[in-house]
């Protein structure tokens, strides 16, 4: 990605920040969970922290174990042409 446009990325990503709400889980309970050892650390956490948003990946399984979870989720893969 030029770096022209990965500034525009991150400043917005940057206003945004403020915006949100940041939800955080213990590692040590993620690393409990069943699908920790298939999905890794970041997909667990994410799994288990997100329960209000559409979850955008091109990750096939974290959106398999996006929906077991509660969580919409859409491949991206499946949107490009």
């Amino acid at each position: 990605m030029p770096a022209r446009e990965w500034k525009g990325i991150a400043e917005t990503l940057a206003k945004l920040t403020f915006e949100l709400t940041e939800e955080m889980a213990p590692s040590s309970k993620a690393m409990k969970h069943p699908n920790f050892m298939r999905l890794g650390l970041s997909d667990t956490v994410t799994i288990t922290t997100n329960k209000k948003f559409l979850l955008l990946s091109d990750d096939l399984p974290l959106c398999l174990a996006a929906p077991k979870a509660g969580i919409d989720a859409i491949n991206f893969n499946h949107l490009r042409i």
